[in-house]
């Protein structure tokens, strides 16, 4: 397992592997969505809370970087709340969607189908919701 996450975040993160006293998690990687990534030709990307509290602009360059760097016949692995036909799933989710737009006006829940024509375009098809 190879986490990574932005520099600020790495404490946490060896703080949870030196608990979890597994010998296959590896320090993890910074990975900036403004940056290069750090990796190539990996077999599964798995990406959590990610695309709600950055810019749409960034998701796109998500997509781009799995694009580059996922293995051909790869996994795309996508964890958060998400819109479906515009709509919120639950009254949580519109309220959650107020406070990201209140931390940053350039974040927010996403359609599921913006998401699924973004993995499109990246040449991956949706297997499963």
């Amino acid at each position: 397992w190879l986490a990574s996450d932005r520099c600020i975040n790495h404490a946490g993160i060896l703080s949870w592997q030196h608990e979890a006293q597994l010998d296959n998690l590896h320090p993890p990687l910074s990975l900036d969505l403004n940056d290069a990534w750090p990796v190539d030709d990996v077999p599964v990307i798995y990406s959590a809370n990610t695309l709600h509290i950055v810019s749409k602009a960034l998701v796109e360059r998500f997509f781009s970087g799995v694009k580059k760097h996922l293995r051909k016949n790869g996994l795309l692995v996508i964890y958060g709340p998400f819109n479906y036909a515009g709509q919120f799933t639950s009254d949580s989710n519109a309220a959650f969607h107020q406070r990201l737009l209140q931390r940053d006006p350039l974040s927010g829940i996403r359609d599921s189908e913006w998401i699924i024509e973004l993995a499109r375009d990246s040449e991956l098809s949706l297997q499963a919701d």
